[in-house]
């Protein structure tokens, strides 16, 4: 079946724009010519412009407890997601669509709901770890026309859908020329070895165990060190007093969030990633396409963007110890155009948009064949 100039509706609930969001809005510069109606929460702050498509509508989506686990939250969310399905239904019918995209787990549920009516092709596509495999969750997923994981790590885990249903859509990345700003002039660190972190703030990224790691590494290097993190989250007050509680307060800058992080980044001797699960960061895939060396925790689809040794360095694990250590190697590696080159190469190569959308385009002529 051709999906040429066929009809979407996709969907996504987040209230606050991040990884997951940015893949989406490629989603929607892909199916150019695809007549696109995207759904977003009326929570979600960004403008209207940075999805685009032909139609975009605001709705109040529920909010379930984590992983529909107390069952008497989730009832009570029931009513709300019910008139979020009903909504979905009429949407659905007065654009016409023939499909529809899920990009986040908690919209799945008035989706699901809506598609009892609808019947429509439905693919899910998961950009996280976190994700609960209980009864409702797993009768939620097996609704789903395609289950589609942005690394092989997550797909994998649907164990409870068949395999025939489950994908693997990578994500990607360009090698967009930014403007850089000298960050070392900007902060007086002439001559510093400076690594950065880059994303959200909370305790699933780790930032406090790389600040410690770092704690743990300075005295080992053959120079002053300096750490710029870059990014806004519930945990940075916390991070801010644990920098300074390590003595670390004239070494470790805090940047906020930044339009266009990579001004700052794309100067790095590296960047570091100690997160306790990922799927599939972006950050990585950015930072291999700037040639900037990366080290990174060796779990959930990391170690599909990172050979360690090759294309980055991958820690022992996550505790501050065996972070120190990675901090160690990746001094040790600095300047090595080998190991950078290739991980650009593997980036803009195996990792380009135009596979991204050849990908996205079969799993959506594949669904809609299916139904």
């Amino acid at each position: 079946m051709s999906a040429s100039r066929q009809r979407i509706l996709l969907i996504d609930d987040a209230a606050l724009w991040g990884g997951a969001e940015v893949v989406l809005g490629r989603y929607v510069a892909f199916l150019e010519g695809w007549h696109r109606v995207v759904v977003r929460s009326v929570d979600a702050p960004e403008p209207e412009e940075r999805w685009g498509g032909e139609r975009q509508y605001r709705i109040p989506f529920p909010h379930f407890p984590p992983g529909l686990s107390n069952p008497w939250v989730a009832l009570r969310a029931m009513p709300g997601a019910l008139r979020c399905a009903w909504r979905l239904v009429r949407m659905a019918r007065r654009e016409r669509v023939a499909v529809l995209l899920v990009n986040t787990l908690w919209a799945l549920v008035p989706v699901v709901l809506a598609n009892l009516l609808l019947r429509l092709p439905l693919v899910y596509v998961v950009h996280h770890t976190d994700v609960p495999m209980n009864r409702a969750s797993q009768w939620l997923f097996g609704r789903c026309t395609q289950v589609v994981g942005c690394s092989r790590f997550v797909a994998d885990m649907f164990g409870c859908v068949p395999a025939e249903r489950r994908r693997v859509l990578y994500n990607s990345v360009e090698a967009e020329e930014v403007v850089g700003v000298d960050i070392r002039e900007a902060l007086g660190w002439q001559g510093r070895w400076v690594i950065g972190y880059v994303g959200r703030l909370d305790d699933g990224k780790n930032v406090d165990g790389l600040l410690r790691g770092l704690a743990e590494a300075r005295a080992d290097l053959p120079e002053a060190a300096g750490l710029v993190v870059i990014g806004e989250g519930p945990a940075r007050e916390a991070l801010e007093a644990l920098a300074g509680g390590l003595g670390l307060g004239d070494c470790v800058h805090f940047a906020g969030y930044l339009e266009a992080p990579w001004s700052v980044a794309g100067g790095l001797d590296g960047l570091c990633l100690a997160s306790h699960g990922e799927a599939l960061p972006l950050t990585i895939l950015e930072a291999q396409a700037r040639g900037v060396p990366v080290l990174a925790s060796p779990v959930g689809g990391i170690p599909e963007l990172i050979e360690d040794g090759v294309t980055g360095l991958l820690t022992e694990g996550t505790s501050p110890a065996a972070i120190a250590a990675g901090l160690r190697r990746l001094r040790e590696h600095r300047g090595d155009a080998t190991m950078t080159t290739a991980a650009r190469e593997q980036a803009l190569t195996h990792f380009s948009p135009e596979r991204q959308r050849e990908g996205l385009l079969a799993i959506l002529d594949e669904a809609m064949g299916a139904s």
